[in-house]
């Protein structure tokens, strides 16, 4: 009988490292598998770019937008001007340096320069800069107002800052 307990408690004991070793093989499984979703979130909202003022593409339409051009009386000079628009993160204040030109009160022309300081705020800036012009030329400057640009969306308030700077420098 003794060696007929050792055996059975013998199979009991494997069979229960067996169990944790599925139970251990299926955690990696789900730790894995959410990761790689948390993965492809992230650089999915990196693709993408969420702003107030969308352009359709064209045979599209955002909800609420009016797509067609009409002439604006401008309260703003025209001209080139330049402001300085900085935003807090979490190693500290970070800056853009924005340049817009302004013709009969639509912008013509605009430049992100990057002030950053930390790693990760140079690369979201330069993120930013590559992608935020098409939300902003052509645009009414008073329609003009950015949220996150490239998965950039403390960039796009140093922007708004800055752009609200302009605004008051090119005042008529």
């Amino acid at each position: 009988m003794d060696e007929n307990q050792s055996t059975s408690s013998s199979t009991s004991s494997s069979g229960g490292g067996k169990n944790w070793l599925v139970i251990a093989i299926v955690v990696i499984a789900i730790v894995i598998l959410v990761a790689a979703g948390g993965y492809y979130f992230m650089n999915s909202q990196k693709a993408s770019t969420v702003v107030e003022n969308q352009t359709p593409t064209p045979g599209t339409e955002v909800e609420g937008s009016n797509t067609e051009s009409q002439p604006q009386s401008s309260n703003y000079k025209d001209g080139t001007y330049t402001a300085t628009g900085s935003y807090s993160y979490h190693s500290g204040t970070e800056a853009v340096e924005v340049t817009v030109t302004i013709e009969s009160g639509v912008v013509t022309e605009a430049q992100v320069v990057s002030l950053a300081k930390a790693p990760t705020s140079k690369t979201m800036q330069a993120d930013f800069i590559a992608n935020f012009e098409p939300m902003v030329v052509g645009k009414n400057i008073d329609e003009v107002k950015l949220g996150k640009v490239s998965g950039s969306s403390l960039t796009g308030i140093g922007f708004n800052a800055a752009l609200e700077d302009i605004k008051s420098q090119a005042q008529g």
